[in-house]
């Protein structure tokens, strides 16, 4: 966390619960989970023209409002975030340089409390986190990863019609197909 931001000091590029396509269009952007943090008591949206990574940092990204987060290529998030309001992982976004391929690659877990989990992209999702939401939807198909079974918690009604394959079990907990 902290490494050079857009001007190559270290720190944090998020000021504004907003950081959109052509904000830092020929840069990486660092973006703190500290930052992160303290914005998110309302919607909070990162775009990127390229890729999207969440590291995994000794604070969890954690707020009671929504996160979405939309990138042109891949999402890869290795840090647990929790955002009640809501998660959308949005790989291959029109609004990028979409590469066709695009897709979520997850490490860690992911929790959009009674709402709704979207995770969508062109490409086949890496799933090696645990899923909770009230509503999950996927466009794209999803491979579990990592060690161990997976856990998706579905509060409310949901389907998945994406195919689900992976060397790893999947337990669904709560409703929903």
């Amino acid at each position: 966390e902290g490494g050079p931001n857009v001007d190559g000091t270290p720190g944090n590029d998020l000021t504004t619960q907003s950081l959109l396509f052509n904000t830092f269009a020929a840069v990486n952007s660092v973006i703190t989970s500290t930052a992160l943090n303290g914005l998110l008591n309302a919607p909070v949206t990162l775009e990127a023209k390229n890729t999207i990574t969440v590291q995994n940092t000794a604070t969890v990204i954690s707020g009671a409002s929504s996160l979405t987060l939309k990138a042109g290529g891949d999402i890869s998030i290795a840090g647990n975030i929790t955002a009640s309001g809501g998660i959308s992982l949005l790989a291959n976004d029109a609004g990028g340089t979409p590469t066709g391929t695009g897709k979520v690659v997850l490490t860690a877990n992911l929790n959009a409390g009674s709402n709704t989990l979207n995770i969508s992209g062109a490409g086949t999702h890496s799933i090696g986190g645990d899923l909770s939401a009230g509503i999950l939807t996927v466009t794209g198909n999803l491979t579990l990863a990592g060690a161990g079974a997976r856990r998706v918690s579905l509060s409310s009604d949901s389907t998945i019609s994406s195919v689900i394959d992976g060397a790893v079990g999947l337990t669904k907990a709560g409703i929903g197909t």
